[in-house]
């Protein structure tokens, strides 16, 4: 942008190169699936469904089986704690970079924290047991942090703790 306005400032007519972006094509509008050598996403592919994600619908409530992952290609989605005293916390939000239910590739596991759909959008949604099934034939799709849902919880806590004044 500079040698741009110093080539102006200067009467020099600036070089128009177009120069190539590097840039992996895809159809898969998830970042997660996208990054995914085709032989592990083929093993989740046969099972994705493309579902709308409605404003405000609740994908799952913390504390209910993970049924579903749901892998979003366009919307936000809200990542929601009840804290003991009453109080919800927001404790992240994703879009196309994310997936809710990811902890169901460990197995069978209940919500640490509620998802609502903020933005309406698209999404490829999976079982859960599906989901299971196929990371446990591949070499790449890796499980996420066990500890993300108490990282998630001490957020919260911090966000809902008063600071003493110093």
């Amino acid at each position: 942008m500079l040698s741009l306005i110093l080539a102006k400032s200067e009467g020099i007519k600036p070089l128009r190169k177009r120069v190539p972006m590097m840039k992996r094509h895809t159809t898969v509008g998830n970042r997660l699936l996208a990054a995914l050598p085709p032989a592990d996403l083929g093993l989740l592919a046969p099972y994705l469904q493309q579902i709308s994600l409605k404003q405000d619908a609740v994908l799952v409530r913390s504390g209910d089986r993970n049924e579903q992952v749901y892998f979003p290609h366009s919307g936000t989605i809200s990542f929601m704690l009840d804290m003991p005293n009453g109080q919800t916390v927001a404790t992240s939000v994703i879009g196309h970079e994310g997936a809710v239910g990811m902890l169901s590739v460990l197995g069978p596991s209940r919500s640490p924290t509620t998802a609502v759909v903020r933005v309406a959008g698209i999404a490829s949604q999976i079982s859960a047991s599906r989901f299971h099934a196929a990371f446990g034939q591949s070499n790449t799709i890796n499980g996420p942090d066990p500890h993300a849902g108490s990282i998630d919880a001490a957020s919260a806590c911090g966000l809902l703790q008063r600071a003493a004044p110093r």
